[in-house]
């Protein structure tokens, strides 16, 4: 999942690209370029907002799912910003395509996954 991107749903943040760091039935974790400080707010992008709809790839599914995202924390990195997203609504088949990908992500990882909680 390292490396997908992530293309905003809105049609205000098209230009804008996030790398997904985690995902989980929950929520995500994504990275960008955070935006300049001072920046005005007509130059606010979909994350700089607390709620935001995002499409989310699943690699090797050749499918993306939808969800109402809520901005949960912030971590500046130099450039870079960490940004914690919860997942507050998703469509009942969009769940269970998520479900059915981390089904398999994790037993994929040999449960490795399961090791680190």
């Amino acid at each position: 999942m390292i490396g997908s991107f992530v293309a905003p749903a809105t049609q205000e943040g098209a230009n804008e690209g996030f790398m997904v760091v985690e995902l989980s039935r929950e929520g995500m974790s994504v990275l960008r370029v955070a935006p300049k400080p001072g920046a005005p707010e007509s130059a606010q992008r979909g994350l700089d907002q607390r709620f935001s709809w995002l499409a989310v790839p699943l690699p090797e599914r050749g499918a993306q799912v939808c969800a109402l995202t809520q901005v949960v924390h912030r971590k500046r990195f130099g450039p870079l910003e960490m940004i914690g997203l919860r997942f507050e609504q998703m469509s009942t088949s969009d769940r269970t395509l998520l479900d059915a990908y981390l089904d398999e992500r994790d037993h994929l990882s040999f449960g490795a996954r399961k090791l680190r909680h």
